[in-house]
């Protein structure tokens, strides 16, 4: 037994010449772990309270833009975009601007700024939000090729999800805009058979549907759409609504 194990004394020698080679960096690992968990919740921390901060300046910005406040709303678009660029509060932030500025007939600006959240987010669903309502507003601007290219290069690039009734719509108004009743035609009908649930009007792309076939007759020059079922008319309404 003896020569098989070592004596009590052996072992305590034994392990105060192993505590005195790696004793310190026992030491240095306690205190690196307790520093790393000490860190994370503290980044947990930080991360819950700009979220926080983030929430209340975006609320800050409905609250003026209810009121109509539009001054205010620049500022506080401006404001959020600078602590909290690319980020989902940026986004609703600029959309919000979007409608003020289209109400306060600030086309540019408002172009601007939903380019602005086409370019830079990372939510997919926005970037149709943003490219949809762009596109309304290119066209209720005179500029229908130009929609109708930022809406055929998605469908080169990106899976419309729920979009394709309402991109399919866009591009009809856009035909009717440039007097091509035929290929309005084609596009409203695409939208139809492509439509879900809460994602357009069904009968109001009927209606546009219906106004293609009195227009495919007439010539070029005479093309135009009833004053109910107008699509700048449906572009203003739309391009104001807030982000669902």
């Amino acid at each position: 037994m003896v020569d098989e194990f070592a004596t009590e004394e052996e072992q305590v020698e034994r392990l105060k010449q192993w505590w005195s080679e790696n004793g310190r960096f026992v030491i240095i690992g306690a205190v690196l772990g307790i520093a790393l968990i000490g860190s994370f919740r503290y980044w947990q921390d930080y991360r819950v309270k700009r979220a926080e901060d983030a929430g209340d300046a975006l609320e800050a910005l409905y609250i003026d833009m209810d009121a109509g406040n539009f001054e205010e709303v620049q500022a506080a678009a401006k404001n959020i975009e600078q602590k909290y660029a690319a980020t989902p509060y940026d986004d609703y932030a600029l959309l919000a601007l979007a409608k003020m500025q289209i109400e306060n007939d600030d086309v540019a600006g408002a172009k601007k700024s939903l380019q602005t959240v086409l370019d830079r987010t990372k939510d997919r669903q926005m970037k149709h939000v943003a490219r949809t309502r762009l596109a309304r507003l290119m066209i209720h601007s005179g500029q229908a090729q130009q929609a109708l290219t930022l809406l055929e290069n998605n469908n080169k690039s990106i899976d419309p999800d729920g979009f394709a009734t309402r991109y399919a719509e866009i591009k009809g108004d856009a035909y009717v805009a440039l007097n091509q009743p035929q290929r309005a035609k084609e596009a409203y009908q695409q939208a139809l058979d492509s439509f879900k649930l809460g994602t357009a009007d069904p009968k109001f792309i009927e209606m546009k549907l219906a106004a293609t076939d009195v227009n495919e007759s007439l010539p070029a020059s005479d093309v135009e759409v009833p004053a109910n079922v107008t699509t700048t008319d449906a572009s203003s309404s739309d391009l104001v609504d807030e982000a669902s």
